[in-house]
């Protein structure tokens, strides 16, 4: 088995529709550790959003230091861990590729 299939294997994603704004998010998790749960990432969202979340995606990763690491490194050309990655709409890469 691959890496990259191992990893997919792992990952626990959800998908959770917002109501009246539209939004739908996924949901990521490839730590043991904190992570939101789908409610509180579909309410930060809703409320991040706003008026043009209808109809539109939203896919969050959460990883930990190594992987942050790894995927810093590849997108942004630094060798250490971040908080954040984001991708504007229609850019954002898939992490296992």
């Amino acid at each position: 088995m691959s890496s990259a299939a191992r990893r997919a294997s792992r990952a626990h994603a959800h998908r959770a529709g917002l109501g009246a704004r539209g939004l739908e998010v996924e949901l990521r998790r490839r730590v043991r550790g904190w992570s939101p749960t789908r409610r509180d990432l579909a309410r930060w969202a809703s409320v991040a959003a706003g008026r043009v979340a209808r109809g539109r995606e939203l896919g969050v990763c959460v990883v930990g230091a190594a992987e942050s690491r790894r995927l810093n490194a590849r997108f942004r050309g630094r060798d250490r861990p971040t908080n954040v990655l984001s991708f504007a709409s229609g850019e954002a890469p898939h992490p296992d590729r």
